[in-house]
């Protein structure tokens, strides 16, 4: 018989994601903890006092805008970003580069949470082509489900680990991760809401505006 762990487990997603992923994981860590946060319409105060409130065995970080500190990830076991994005996009813009450059893959990976912003050890990356006259709604709902499988996956492997070590172990044997590199460009917000702006200006008709 499997000798199955509870481990002391947070999720921390946003309002588009949060309600799905609090779903998956039910499955898996009935008792986790969430926090659901919004950048655009809540402090991060909540939010924060929920991931202090640590130790935590396992930090699931799904569609999440909150940046970790360096105090906080140190309360973390493993702690755990589902990035909407291949690793050549780091940061943000997940829904907007991958058009705009015609990109032929959207992805979604799996990596462990360090203090520089999605520049830890990738685990697993998933993939799909992207299909003629993608909009940026697609994109992101495409890549939004990569991320709900990936939790999925993810959580089973955890929860049949017998601990942190363990788990993440298991994770780098299962996964695809090695040999994937983080790309070196890193956009901040205000660089794609220019992108956007920029493409709406020439472009009216652009898939990014769809």
């Amino acid at each position: 018989m499997t000798a199955y762990w509870t481990p002391r487990t947070l999720l921390v997603s946003d309002a588009s994601l949060g309600l799905r992923a609090e779903e998956v994981l039910r499955r898996f860590f009935p008792d986790h903890v969430s926090t659901i946060w919004d950048i655009n319409t809540e402090p991060d105060t909540e939010a924060r006092a929920i991931v202090s409130a640590w130790p935590w065995d396992i930090v699931f970080s799904v569609h999440n805008d909150l940046i970790f500190s360096a105090q906080e990830i140190s309360g973390m076991g493993l702690a755990l970003n589902l990035h909407p994005a291949l690793p050549t996009i780091p940061g943000i813009g997940h829904d907007v580069i991958p058009i705009l450059e015609q990109h032929a893959e959207v992805g979604a990976t799996l990596h462990e949470i360090v203090e520089k912003v999605d520049s830890g050890m990738i685990f697993h990356v998933e993939t799909l082509p992207v299909p003629s006259g993608a909009s940026r709604s697609w994109t992101r709902q495409v890549t939004q489900s990569l991320c709900l499988q990936m939790l999925e996956w993810s959580a089973q492997i955890i929860r049949q680990a017998p601990s942190v070590r363990e788990a993440r172990e298991a994770l780098k044997r299962a996964g695809n991760g090695a040999g994937q590199q983080w790309g070196n460009l890193r956009r901040t917000r205000r660089q794609i809401a220019n992108l956007v702006e920029e493409t709406k200006r020439c472009d009216p008709a652009s898939p990014i505006m769809q």
